[in-house]
């Protein structure tokens, strides 16, 4: 990502205000329906809405407004993990398909986006390395603060 023409990197900001917007919107209607007093527990449907609104985010931030596909090439391993997610909860075949097949369409529009595979590929293998990184380093986190509560 790193080696992309600068050029690419100004196309980062609209798909991070239409995936920020989706993304948000659907968190915050879901949290509105769970306001009688209930603890707020993510369920099968919220992890498969919020893969859903992340990945039609990050397309329509891509294909609509000039995103950057480099920036995009990040979130095909969030989305896979919320696929595991999923299917270890109990999500259906329905479930796993639908953000399964977010994930795939957001791989083909990295991958064919400027009509060169091979820059296509690159952008999704630094992407992929960069989000296992940044994945890697949430679940130490998450472990340490675990830790310091117990």
């Amino acid at each position: 990502m790193t080696t992309a023409p600068a050029s690419t990197w100004w196309g980062a900001a609209p798909l991070l205000v239409v995936g920020g917007t989706v993304v948000y919107l659907i968190l915050l209607w879901g949290l509105r329906r769970r306001r009688d007093g209930s603890p707020t527990k993510l369920r099968v449907v919220d992890w498969v809405t919020f893969a859903t609104s992340l990945g039609g985010g990050l397309l329509a931030g891509v294909l609509l407004f000039n995103g950057s596909a480099s920036f995009a090439a990040l979130f095909p391993v969030p989305l896979v993990a919320i696929a595991a997610a999923v299917s270890r909860s109990g999500g259906g075949l329905r479930d796993r398909s639908i953000v399964l097949g977010l994930t795939a369409a957001l791989i083909a529009v990295v991958l064919f986006w400027n009509a060169d595979v091979r820059q296509g590929f690159s952008d999704l293998v630094q992407g992929s390395v960069v989000a296992g990184v940044l994945l890697a380093v949430g679940l130490v986190l998450r472990g340490v603060v675990r830790r310091q509560r117990a």
